[in-house]
């Protein structure tokens, strides 16, 4: 229709919106990322349509080609779902319905494009559907959607009659030329059969237990004169690695939406597995928005020689029943690794494929070795609620959830949980000394030895009948050369001890940085004044201006002894030699230490008590009690955040023997199984979200340098360290 607009004959047109038919092909073949994401597409249409089962068959023909058939025991299609909804792109249909007719399933298919993944796949499709009163059919030779015919001009022949069969869909789909050379490919293969066992969750098992009904799927997968030996006339029921049940620990259970965690954590090394149920609150303004209730399954294996073995010995086999070796253990476990996402049963991509640590595990270990697992040794699943109850929003690329707030926080949870196996891992690790115990300078110390050199060298020289005279300047020599690496030894302490403190002033500088910010603000405003009533001083030579002037100089000079002080009080932090051993008052020392976090102590209205008489002294380096202290002190600040009438109390006494220093706070205390075997002290513990794990570990060696030793005490009513530090001679 043409309007006449002007003299010019200008006019305006109205039309409509005409797509070519290649559109739908390209839908198909080009969002589809690759073979086994298109045969998903086509199972998950299955399950939508409540089947119990769905059946995929690759039946290789003569004349290379290949039928790939997907068979399901659904409700079927009528003609008008065809019609109106199959035959129509992007329909809103499985959107607007929410959950299936008959088992309530939440709809997979949400952005109706899914179904033309069978593009992808080959060059023809047929498909079947059996409704419980009538058939269906119709074929479509995608060649034709390739044409530059509009989509309203390609013909698509339906059959439908009546029928009594039993209802169900079929899908034929016929590959030729490129589309059936990757399925002569094992590899194409093995991927399929592998993703197809991580496409539906595994751990049902949890979500029973939440009194939800278990919803049976199963799929299976043959091949008929299928040219790959290893698939020949094979039939393949789809299904969890048995290395699942096999796993060295394990946290499962449940967040919910509120961030109360009921999970439970099991230690599977031991033949007898262990297991400890535990409910926890994860502070959710902390975090972020809300992320609806999380299932999880977290497995993670240890992968050492001596951790494998044990997968083995524990009845491990290989898919046939034959003994698996360590080379095989291994493969089975670099094929499930990863933690996976599913949503309303089924696996969200690309979370937990190969390469994909989206929590940042391999990050986070690289930081803290000693506590945190890497991405290769955790096979875990991780189920989410739908969009509207949770705001995990997919991309519509298929390719992962939206990274919003609500994601973060999901995130956050998820590794939160996992930090409670890891905390626990390492506990068992280092009572069954599987794990580090030595300190840093112990490591160093043992590196310098020669003591162990010589009494070998001893002990085979005496075998070789050698004369004593020979030994005895044997040893001399193994003497003279430790004697000249003792120096060396002395420098590499020393140089620790410099980077231990300067690593605890590192922790305390947003303490510094809190107090410097009211002398600048001091500074700024004063400085102002002064600008504005010289500026009026200078034009009336009023006296009164002068006195302002005068007041405010006077304010700054104050701000600035402030400042001066405060720089003080972290001099003793910023050393870059340790100088040389001197005796110091350990009562100046707790002042000194205190002091730094007096603002802390104010803002937190946390009491703190010192008992000290002011005639102790110790021989040793400062900085190396100010190290400890401060850690400790800081770890209670943090630990304190939630507890009324905070307190912090030290006490120190003196006797024959040497010092003892008490401190305690009534803060959330310390678990037992933590104090056992000194694992808090150990590097890279820490059950803070976002600890390091360094702060007790640097406290305990510096306590060691003053010739003492920190233990934790287990104590009801909080927390309690106890340094004893020896006089010299002991």
């Amino acid at each position: 229709m043409n309007e006449i607009m002007n003299s010019d004959k200008e006019s305006r047109e109205i039309f409509k919106f005409r797509p070519l038919a290649k559109l739908i092909h390209s839908i198909g073949s080009e969002l589809i990322g690759n073979a086994a994401a298109a045969i998903f597409e086509l199972v998950k249409n299955g399950y939508d349509a409540d089947a119990d089962e769905v059946k995929i068959i690759f039946e290789y023909n003569t004349n290379d080609s290949l039928k790939i058939i997907i068979e399901d025991d659904g409700h079927g299609m009528s003609f008008e779902t065809i019609t109106g909804k199959w035959l129509v792109p992007a329909t809103d249909d499985k959107l607007v319905r929410k959950t299936s007719p008959n088992k309530q399933r939440i709809m997979q298919g949400r952005k109706g494009l899914g179904r033309f993944a069978a593009a992808f796949l080959g060059q023809e499709l047929l498909i079947e559907s059996w409704t419980e009163t009538e058939y269906s059919s119709f074929f479509i030779e995608w060649d034709k959607f390739t044409s530059e015919k509009f989509l309203d001009e390609v013909d698509i022949l339906i059959e439908h009659k009546e029928s009594n069969r039993s209802p169900g869909t079929r899908i034929e789909i016929v590959a030729m030329e490129d589309k059936y050379k990757i399925w002569r490919d094992k590899s194409t293969i093995d991927k399929l059969t592998f993703e197809l066992q991580r496409l539906i969750s595994p751990f049902s098992d949890i979500v029973q237990s939440e009194g939800n009904k278990i919803d049976e799927f199963s799929i299976n997968v043959s091949f008929i004169n299928c040219p790959i030996s290893d698939y020949f006339g094979k039939t393949i029921e789809i299904k969890p690695s048995e290395i699942l049940s096999y796993y060295d620990y394990r946290i499962f259970g449940v967040i919910d939406k509120n961030g109360t965690a009921s999970l439970t954590y099991e230690n599977g090394v031991e033949k007898i597995t262990q297991s400890e149920k535990m409910t926890l609150k994860f502070d959710l303004p902390k975090l972020g928005a809300n992320c609806g209730k999380i299932y999880l399954d977290l497995r993670v294996y240890d992968r050492d020689t001596e951790a494998i073995d044990n997968l083995i010995g524990k009845g491990l086999v290989s898919s046939d029943g034959s003994p698996l070796g360590k080379r095989e253990a291994k493969k089975l476990l670099d094929q499930v690794y990863g933690v996976h996402v599913y949503r309303n049963k089924f696996r969200i991509s690309p979370y937990g494929a190969d390469g994909n640590d989206w929590l940042e595990l391999d990050k986070d270990r690289i930081q803290n070795f000693t506590l945190r697992v890497s991405n290769n040794q955790i096979a875990g699943f991780v189920t989410i609620e739908g969009e509207e109850d949770s705001n995990l929003i997919e991309k519509s690329a298929r390719d992962g959830l939206k990274e919003n707030e609500s994601y973060s926080t999901f995130v956050a949870q998820v590794k939160l949980a996992l930090n409670q196996l890891e905390i626990r891992r390492l506990a068992y690790r280092q009572k069954s000394k599987k794990g580090r115990k030595s300190s840093v300078m112990d490591d160093v110390r043992d590196l310098f030895s020669f003591k162990n050199m010589a009494d070998g060298i001893d002990k085979k020289l005496k075998q070789l009948k050698v004369a004593d005279v020979a030994i005895k300047e044997v040893r001399q020599i193994i003497q003279q050369e430790a004697a000249s690496k003792d120096q060396l030894l002395q420098e590499i302490e020393q140089k620790i001890a410099v980077y231990q403190g300067q690593a605890t002033l590192g922790k305390i500088t947003t303490v510094l940085l809190h107090e410097v910010r009211k002398p600048v603000q001091a500074f700024n405003q004063e400085s102002g004044i002064i600008s504005n009533y010289l500026k009026k001083y200078k034009q009336s030579a009023n006296q009164k201006y002068f006195e302002e002037i005068e007041i405010s100089t006077k304010n700054i000079r104050e701000q600035a002894l402030l400042l001066s002080s405060l720089f003080k009080r972290f001099d003793p932090f910023a050393i870059t030699k340790r100088g040389h051993k001197k005796t110091f008052n350990l009562k100046v020392t707790f002042d000194k230490c205190f002091g730094i976090f007096s603002a802390n102590f104010t803002e937190g209205n946390i009491s703190c008590e010192i008992f000290c008489s002011d005639n102790i002294t110790i021989y040793g380096w400062e900085i190396d009690l100010l190290i400890c202290l401060t850690n400790l002190i800081e770890n209670s600040i943090y630990w304190l955040a939630d507890t009324t009438d905070k307190k912090i109390i030290i006490k120190a006494s003196e006797d024959e023997e040497g010092i003892l220093i008490d401190y305690y706070d009534n803060g959330s205390g310390i678990k037992d199984s933590y104090i056992d075997g000194s694992l808090i002290f150990e590097p890279g513990f820490s059950t803070k979200s976002n600890g390091t794990g360094i702060g007790l570990a640097l406290a305990g060696e510096a306590v060691s340098r003053l010739n003492g030793k920190l233990k934790a005490i287990k104590y009801s009513n909080g927390a309690h360290f106890q340094l004893e530090i020896r006089n010299a001679a002991n």
